[in-house]
């Protein structure tokens, strides 16, 4: 059986992606209160994967996973994108006019934002949206006011009250997660792929990020994503991370690679994995 970590209480979006992501496998899903213990399982042998949100269409990256991208000799080997559709749970016997304050992972309330205030209801943070619903189902005081937001899923689990489905602000909610390994596993270079890598400079000259684009534009390969981060122990400098359209196995992303090492400093290949499908909600 396949085990699989991920951050959060069971029931959570990160749960729920984790068992679509390995449809035809038997997995044990292993919540994790934080993300550096979702890695860490992994690292250790404990379990055999992680399941990690990166980025959501609508409240952007999730930035504590790209730390621990750097932090964790891991590997990406898969991605998922998964419609996420928010839930307001409450009390059993609660009532919507009831709800002064809901409680959640700040990613899901900052995707809730606008449902939240034209409502006047006030916002909670919570490690995690499955977790907050564990939370409200523990009170002691059942206090009918305090809702959380979570998926349905959440909901039937702790025994609570769907009030109502899909609050988030936009109905095109989408997380993408990535599938981590101790290992890499290797994509034949017929499959689409896409490939992760890190960098940095050793110091900030004119045309850095300029030159390095350049080496992949030169080749015809497509970036999907650039994002920075604050370089350990170095103020005011930087990593950055792509996603490139391609196989690091492939000719054309070996040389782009090799000619952005002769720029870059602590260039590492995250992982080339199989490309997730999207296809959008309607």
């Amino acid at each position: 059986m396949l085990k699989v970590s991920f951050q959060g209480a069971l029931g959570a979006n990160s749960d729920a992606a984790a068992r679509l992501h390995f449809p035809d496998q038997s997995i044990e899903t292993v919540p994790c209160e934080r993300f550096v213990d979702a890695f860490e399982l992994v690292a250790n042998g404990s379990v055999d994967r992680a399941m990690i949100p990166i980025e959501n269409s609508t409240a952007g990256i999730v930035y504590r996973p790209y730390d621990l991208l750097q932090e964790y000799d891991l590997h990406i080997v898969g991605e998922r994108y998964h419609h996420v559709e928010h839930c307001l749970i409450g009390q059993p016997g609660a009532k919507m006019a009831d709800i002064t304050a809901a409680k959640s992972h700040y990613q899901a309330l900052a995707q809730c934002r606008q449902y939240l205030g034209s409502r006047n209801i006030d916002m909670v943070e919570a490690f995690d949206t499955a977790g907050a619903v564990e939370e409200i189902a523990n009170d002691p005081a059942k206090d009918p006011t305090v809702a959380a937001i979570a998926p349905e899923l959440a909901a039937e689990i702790y025994g609570m009250q769907l009030l109502q489905v899909g609050i988030n602000d936009s109905a095109h909610n989408y997380t993408r997660f990535i599938e981590l390994a101790r290992e890499p596993h290797p994509v034949p270079i017929e499959t689409p792929a896409k490939t992760s890598i890190v960098f940095s400079f050793e110091e900030n000259k004119p045309g850095n990020l300029f030159w390095v684009m350049g080496a992949f534009a030169s080749r015809e390969i497509d970036l999907s994503k650039l994002e920075s981060r604050p370089k350990p122990g170095k103020p005011f400098q930087y990593m950055f991370y792509v996603d490139l359209i391609g196989n690091a196995a492939d000719q054309r992303c070996i040389n782009s690679l090799n000619q952005v090492r002769e720029m870059a400093s602590d260039l590492r290949v995250l992982g080339t994995y199989a490309r997730g499908e999207f296809q959008a909600s309607a």
